[in-house]
């Protein structure tokens, strides 16, 4: 007898011990596939992260589509933005402790702000981006109707606006738009960050998550455009900064476009501290505009 249970005793820790091995070499798989990943968002896995998304005029009444009908999330106005920024987090990050909250709620809570934090959307629909900008510790800022002075070459239009440079960014252009990446440090905690995804329109605050984003590519790959971008984000060493992206975002049909790196500007938070400069896309050929001539 004591011999079985000796024997279901070694059978029990062999077992453990294989499916133990096995799942460290799923973590070490993960690990090495997003390992360029994660040197641009800079995350722990398990330790805690504030996502604060914009909110769209009357959350309340959003939230009721229809009587009866309740819908939290229609509050929230970078809606695609928010949903493709977690959903990446937890793939790369499977143990991350992430906390949501909407600009309002943001606002009326008691933030610290001694945890890692991400802002998504400007400060027309983002109260909190709009609390930093306004502290002037921040590379871009915006000219707008709606915050800020008006832009002086279109007053009607929102602007991304390059404090070091003195540029405005825009497009009339209803499927073109601006964004803009920034990572500042905490106010509270210097070994915490906050990092900003801004767009003159939604169109360029996604298009900023989608640079480094793993939603819709499934399991198997990483989209071929994010990957050169990380490649290149490690490659230059702009992890061990705190860069600025500003880049050229396009939509096309329902899509919008990974914007490649290789057509952005990636500035450094001081004027003297340019990290890499690579030219943007205004002055090169749009990838879209490419795609479609090689296609005729």
């Amino acid at each position: 007898m004591l011999e079985i249970i000796a024997f279901i005793v070694s059978a029990y820790a062999v077992v453990l011990s294989i499916s133990s091995a096995i799942g460290a070499s799923f973590r070490l798989k993960r690990f090495f596939k997003y390992r360029k990943l994660r040197k641009f968002w800079k995350y722990k896995d398990g330790e805690t992260v504030i996502i604060v998304c914009s909110e769209g005029d009357d959350p309340e009444k959003r939230q009721w589509p229809e009587e009866r009908e309740f819908i939290y999330l229609l509050k929230y106005g970078d809606v695609d933005a928010f949903f493709e920024l977690s959903v990446t987090l937890i793939r790369i990050y499977p143990n991350i402790d992430l906390k949501f909250l909407s600009s309002g709620e943001a606002m009326s809570s008691k933030l610290d702000f001694t945890d890692n934090m991400i802002f998504v959307g400007g400060p027309d629909y983002n109260l909190m981006t709009k609390r930093i900008l306004e502290m002037g510790e921040t590379r871009f800022t915006y000219r707008s109707p709606f915050f800020g002075d008006k832009s002086l070459d279109a007053p009607d239009e929102i602007t991304i606006y390059d404090k070091f440079n003195d540029n405005e960014y825009y497009d009339r252009n209803k499927e073109i738009d601006y964004g803009y990446i920034e990572r500042i440090i905490s106010p509270n905690n210097q070994k915490k960050s906050i990092l900003i995804f801004g767009g003159c329109h939604t169109i360029g605050v996604t298009a900023g998550i989608r640079m480094f984003s793993l939603l819709g590519d499934g399991r198997a790959r990483i989209n071929p455009t994010v990957k050169k971008n990380a490649k290149l984000f490690c490659k230059n060493q702009l992890h061990k900064t705190l860069p600025c992206i500003l880049f050229r975002a396009q939509k096309v049909g329902a899509s919008i476009l990974s914007p490649s790196l290789k057509q952005t500007d990636v500035l450094g938070t001081k004027s003297s501290d340019i990290t890499n400069k690579v030219r943007l896309c205004e002055r090169s050929e749009p990838q879209f505009e490419r795609f479609v001539r090689q296609a005729r």
